[in-house]
């Protein structure tokens, strides 16, 4: 049973990639509850690959660049396909999510334990319910004032985390000392 566990989190991580290219085509052929389907798997693939990969100390370098790739496409794909369709203020969202990954690969190559701060995990959450508002909007147009309140709580907490991340990266104190979740 242990091998098998070896390859689950990283099946997580990469089914999320995978997820990452269909929920577009999904989206854009306004499959709506399709998509949002696609996107809470994804989300509940987010949630489970690093947690099961700890909890079963099965922990791969493999495993750890493809969450954070994963995650990065899956979210990126999902924000730009909104932003085609619905609403392009929805791509600020997606600047910056890639400013995040920017200063996120700075600390990273700082030290190779890089761990996410505990906001970045609140902006995850924020970030990947807005999503799915948006994907809503889609269907209601009544959803439109809790997205765009989802919207700002998300950019909030975005750039609570760039900031914190800019300031692991510049540290002059190892990170593997920060914010261990």
């Amino acid at each position: 049973m242990k091998n098998i566990k070896l390859y689950i989190p990283n099946i997580l991580s990469t089914l999320r990639l995978i997820l990452a290219f269909i929920f577009p085509f999904a989206f854009f052929q306004k499959y709506f509850y399709l998509t949002i389907i696609l996107f809470i798997i994804g989300s509940i693939s987010d949630l489970l690959d690093g947690y099961l990969a700890r909890r079963w100390n099965v922990e791969s370098k493999y495993g750890i660049k493809m969450d954070h790739i994963s995650d990065k496409f899956f979210v990126g794909m999902a924000l730009l396909s909104l932003a085609i369709v619905d609403n392009i203020l929805i791509f600020l969202l997606f600047v910056f999510e890639i400013l995040i990954s920017g200063i996120g690969i700075m600390a990273y190559m700082k030290s190779d334990n890089f761990y996410i701060v505990l906001v970045g995990k609140l902006k995850t959450f924020f970030l990947f319910i807005t999503i799915i508002v948006g994907i809503f909007v889609s269907i209601d147009p009544n959803m439109e004032i809790p997205f765009w309140i989802l919207m700002g709580v998300s950019a909030f907490f975005q750039v609570l985390t760039i900031i914190n991340y800019f300031k692991l990266s510049f540290s002059k104190k190892d990170i593997k000392k920060h914010y261990k979740i």
